[in-house]
């Protein structure tokens, strides 16, 4: 298990969900489990704790994170897009050497995947998945990147980081195909017996 003081485990899962058409974390998978729920569940094996970045005054998804025994930090800046979930996590998750900063609505990435993430992450480098498809997510920044997460706008999330500092990426190579895998909408909900390679 990795602790919190080490690397943090930031899921965000503030977004509108405005092409699902309705409250996408909390959407039900073929398999019964929650969306949100299924991902807090890949972090959950490799993290003693799991932080989940959520609307302020959305009470229905803070119930569910506490009840699945993850720790809330709350974003009232939501609708300025992706990078103020980032700022709310990075500022409120507490002492770490490196963050790892993953999707709420990426629920098929293996814990496995995770593991060889954490395993590359350093203070100075920024770790991202590849498979032969290209870079995935969940990407891990040390906290050299501290300031230019902190200074983040828009909805383009932390990829303007890693553009700049292409020396200091380090690739995990697998062939996970859940790193590419989001749910923006109903489609992209896989059937239970088709889990990503």
């Amino acid at each position: 298990m990795i602790e919190s003081n080490d690397i943090a485990c930031l899921i965000f899962a503030a977004g509108a969900s405005s092409r699902f058409g309705g409250p996408k974390m909390r959407h039900k998978l073929d398999d019964g489990n929650r969306i949100l729920a299924k991902t807090m569940g890949v972090y959950a094996q490799v993290f003693e704790q799991v932080n989940v970045v959520v609307r302020a005054g959305d009470h229905a998804l803070i119930s569910l994170v506490e009840e699945l025994g993850g720790v809330c930090i709350l974003n009232s800046r939501f609708e300025d897009g992706l990078s103020q979930s980032i700022i709310a996590g990075v500022k409120n998750c507490g002492p770490a050497r490196a963050w790892l900063l993953a999707l709420g609505d990426m629920p098929y990435v293996s814990a496995k995947t995770v593991e060889g993430l954490v395993e590359q992450a350093t203070s100075e480098s920024i770790v991202v998945p590849r498979t032969s498809a290209g870079n995935g997510n969940p990407i891990i920044f040390g906290t050299k990147f501290s300031p230019e997460l902190l200074a983040l706008t828009g909805d383009l999330g932390a990829k303007p980081v890693v553009m700049r500092h292409p020396d200091c990426v380090q690739f995990y190579d697998c062939k996970d195909t859940g790193v590419h895998h989001d749910i923006d909408q109903l489609s992209d909900i896989l059937p239970v017996e088709m889990k990503p390679v």
